[in-house]
């Protein structure tokens, strides 16, 4: 298995990567990988603290091709 992780820094500020950059960017790379097996996906968001720094962290966990056949071979 093997994760690949989006990340975001200040999600709520205005000069910071917006949202639905970051969703657009997910599903580009989702579109390039069309042989992957999506196992899960979670998201984490973290604050600085008295800094304000804001983080968002979006990791898909998946399966390569590679993967899903040699599965297919071994429960066959």
């Amino acid at each position: 298995m093997r994760v690949k992780l989006f990340s975001m820094s200040n999600p709520t500020s205005q000069r910071g990567k917006k949202t639905d950059e970051l969703e657009s960017e997910i599903n580009v790379w989702l579109n390039a990988n069309p042989t992957i097996d999506v196992v899960n996906v979670a998201q984490s968001f973290s604050s600085g603290g008295g800094s304000g720094a804001q983080e968002l962290v979006v990791s898909i966990w998946f399966r390569d091709a590679d993967e899903v056949a040699r599965d297919k071979l071994s429960s066959a």
